[in-house]
């Protein structure tokens, strides 16, 4: 008769010979054997896709659990390792590879290790689980929040520009597994934020983490979005004075002990950074501390690039250098726009963080663009021809000279979107047909195409003449009369229209001319000024009241700064732009 006791303490065994029962000193017994509990961890060496997750569980172990990295010998990353207890999440890093954790507890127990083994990332690793909303084995909280308040310029469609980008934001949480009730507030209250309800969201989230933790629910960090508009060091949101971002960001923390991810779309948002920065924070900013720019409704902004990106379920690093890549492709004044990050852990959680785990693209349509024809000068047409099989509808966006050097104080185009609607020929065969022939006036122009299939997810693939672009885009030169810009000839400034605010949301135009002084290279003095009436074909510059200042982007690298605000005669300092 063989007994081979089990690695568990203090259980209760049944001794059996031949599979009979057997009679032992005539009467059925039951023997306790005192077994030491050796600690194990499930599952025994697991594999795992770079950037992905897995649940760890020690068993046998007592109290005062603790899990640990060991730092491989080439000093590689290797991996996070969230929450605490017997059951935590292994985070794997983006760089294929065997990596080593090691579990122990209070108690006599030897330290126990497992080698994770991250493979490359491919088609076959699979995508985490769609949570059960109704039953809640998934928690997590993302608060979005949206306001119009500090509107200043006349840019145009403002309102719906952030209501499509907070739209975006909520159908990305949505597709990458958020539920609704894992996002605050419910899409039927659209109306703007207030700082009292920034507060009674953070105390929304601070129930989502206690339900989570009482039911032993796994968690994601805290998402954080702002979308609106901003000054220098101050968010503009409706409320009395004394909130403080910061303040609700520390007692979120405290209480639930979470990690935060901030993200700002606002002008000056890079100027929050120092204040919001903290222990198991990642903070990302639409742009530094000048403006932010926005065109087509908000089709072409930071929030629809970024979390384009994070759609596909990359991690918040590599969503922002591709970001970063794209404002870089496009023209002035974009790409002047810089969005920035903070990490706590000095790039740690960027690279290992996604929005709810890291994973593998979702399935959306593939573009297939062709343009035919060339353009050479204005007011001429261009035809392309899209392949998207799995496309519902097919659309293009053009940014035009016109809309790229109209932006107003708060960095919106003056210019109304320029949207078409491709048509499928024949139908149900995948073939979409477009054109354009509003090349008004030389310079750049870029056409942008998007799809959605019927299960309305977004294009995923694009290829432009059969080669992948991250930016399913086309790039125009046209050659012709361009817009009127400012000049700077011999001792003169000239600058054909500058946008003055004068009451909410209201602007006048003027005319002016600045002429150098004779002791000095950079500083102009006020002359000639004519009131003047809109024209789309004059570039018009915005004197800031904040700054005291003048941006001449993007026709001259530059802007003036008065020296001495508000006295006779009106000094400009020409500065260089930062």
């Amino acid at each position: 008769m063989n007994f081979n006791p089990l690695a568990s303490p203090w259980e209760l065994y049944k001794i059996t010979k031949d599979g009979l029962k057997a009679i032992v000193f005539a009467a059925l017994i039951s023997l306790i054997f005192e077994v030491k509990a050796e600690l194990i961890i499930e599952p025994t060496n697991p594999t795992v896709c770079a950037g992905q997750s897995i649940s760890l569980k020690v068993l046998g172990a007592e109290t005062d659990i603790s899990w640990e990295m060991i730092l491989s010998e080439e000093g590689k990353a290797v991996g996070l390792i969230t929450g605490d207890g017997p059951t935590v999440t292994y985070v794997a890093p983006n760089e294929p590879g065997s990596y080593r954790v090691i579990v122990m507890d209070s108690s006599d127990n030897a330290p126990v290790q497992a080698t994770i083994t991250v493979t490359p990332f491919s088609p076959e690793c699979q995508l985490p689980p769609s949570p059960d909303c109704e039953h809640g084995d998934h928690w997590n909280a993302a608060i979005v929040i949206h306001s119009n308040e500090g509107d200043t310029g006349i840019g145009y469609g403002k309102t719906e520009t952030i209501e499509f980008m907070t739209d975006q934001v909520r159908q990305t949480l949505k597709a990458r597994f958020y539920c609704d009730n894992e996002i605050y507030p419910n899409p039927s209250q659209s109306q703007d934020f207030t700082w009292e309800q920034v507060g009674e969201a953070f105390e929304w989230a601070k129930q989502q983490s206690f339900f989570a933790k009482s039911k032993n629910l796994p968690e994601q960090p805290l998402v954080v979005v702002f979308i609106g508009y901003a000054l220098p060091g101050q968010l503009l949101l409706k409320a009395e004075a004394g909130y403080q971002p910061k303040d609700f960001l520390k007692d979120y923390q405290e209480t639930t002990g979470n990690e935060v991810v901030i993200i700002l779309e606002a002008s000056y948002s890079g100027s929050f950074i120092e204040a919001l920065k903290g222990d198991k924070r990642l903070i990302i900013t639409s742009t530094g501390e000048q403006l932010a720019y926005y065109a087509n409704s908000g089709r072409i902004s930071f929030i629809q690039f970024f979390f384009e990106e994070l759609r596909k379920g990359v991690s918040y690093q590599q969503a922002l250098q591709q970001t970063r890549a794209l404002f870089g492709q496009l023209p002035s004044p974009f790409n002047q726009q810089v969005p920035q990050l903070e990490d706590s852990t000095q790039g740690t959680l960027a690279q290992t963080w996604c929005l709810n785990k890291c994973s593998g693209e979702l399935p959306g349509p593939t573009l297939m663009v062709r343009p035919i024809g060339e353009v050479v000068s204005p007011n001429k047409q261009i035809d392309f021809q899209v392949d998207a099989i799995q496309a519902q509808s097919v659309e293009a966006w053009v940014v035009t000279p016109l809309i790229v050097n109209q932006m107003d104080s708060n960095g919106y185009s003056r210019q109304p979107p320029i949207r078409i609607k491709l048509r499928e020929n024949p139908e149900a065969s995948g073939h979409w047909l477009g054109s354009f022939d509003g090349f008004e006036v030389g310079g750049d122009y870029q056409i942008t195409f998007s799809a959605i299939d019927s299960n309305n997810e977004s294009l995923i693939d694009c290829y432009i003449n059969d080669n992948p672009q991250a930016n399913c885009s086309i790039r125009f030169a046209v050659d012709g009369p361009t817009m009127v810009y400012p000049t700077l000839e011999s001792n003169y400034l000239n600058i054909p229209a500058v946008a003055v605010p004068e009451g909410l949301g209201g602007e006048k135009l003027y005319q002016t001319q600045l002429v150098k002084r004779p002791d000095s290279e950079t500083r102009f003095e006020l002359g000639a000024l004519e009131q003047v009436v809109y024209n789309p074909l004059i570039q018009t510059v915005n004197y800031n009241p904040v700054t005291y200042s003048v941006s001449l982007l993007p026709h001259l690298n530059a802007r003036l700064e008065l020296v001495l605000p508000l006295t006779e005669p009106l000094q400009f300092e020409w500065v260089s732009m930062p």
